[in-house]
């Protein structure tokens, strides 16, 4: 049975939204993203427009930057690579965290889910299909060169925040949104839970390095990058 529709799901989004630019939630996968985006995409409506009709109808996947429409008062989740001619401006949120716990993450899902998940999740990414196991030898998903283009990226206003720290900074992620984002509560990572093995270090050492040597939350704006 459908879902009766509600007032508020009649309602403009000029009136349910708080703040018109659009925002995008982006990260190299299984490092948060999915959890701040859907706290956005919740935060970012009113409290009398959280209506799960609304809540839905206000999110979506923007896996191609450079062409899919990025509307007013919507939340995108991405794991695109940062494009000098995005398909509209926006505020961009970038989760970063542990690559190796990241990718243990992704290993574990691709052999638990069907085939067709590792495939969009290797292609939304922009990278070849590789066998969820190559990613305990080499960085096959590029996740390290992800995070350097979009610290490198000078075209959109981007905040980049540690997941591992994101509770205790999400005052600055809803300063730099504009609008108060609360958070589910905080759920420790299982793909954390175990020493990674040697060969998985060496793979994932120089992503590592790169996300160790930088700040728990810091914003780049059109002009300048961030270094690290």
């Amino acid at each position: 049975m459908a879902a009766t529709e509600t007032f508020a799901d009649r309602l403009p989004p000029a009136l349910a939204v708080k703040g018109r630019m659009p925002v995008v939630i982006n990260s190299f996968g299984r490092s948060g993203s999915t959890v701040l985006f859907r706290a956005v995409s919740e935060s970012h409506l009113r409290p009398w427009a959280r209506t799960p009709a609304r809540v839905q109808t206000m999110r979506a996947n923007a896996w191609d930057l450079s062409k899919d429409p990025l509307e007013p008062r919507m939340v995108y989740k991405s794991h695109d690579l940062p494009r000098d001619e995005m398909a509209g401006r926006a505020k961009v949120v970038y989760v970063f965290g542990d690559p190796i716990a990241a990718t243990r993450s992704a290993i574990m899902k691709g052999q638990s889910e069907p085939p067709r998940w590792f495939e969009a999740h290797c292609a939304h990414l922009h990278q070849p299909l590789v066998e969820p196991e190559a990613l305990y030898e080499t960085d096959a998903l590029k996740i390290g060169a992800h995070l350097r283009a979009w610290l490198d990226a000078t075209a959109q206003d981007v905040a980049f925040v540690r997941y591992e720290r994101l509770w205790e900074r999400i005052d600055d992620v809803s300063s730099f949104l504009g609008f108060r984002v609360t958070l589910p509560e905080y759920r420790a990572r299982s793909a954390s839970a175990e020493a990674p093995p040697d060969i998985m270090v060496q793979a994932y050492a120089e992503a590592t390095a790169l996300v160790d040597a930088l700040p728990d939350f810091v914003v780049s704006r059109p002009g300048s990058s961030v270094s690290a």
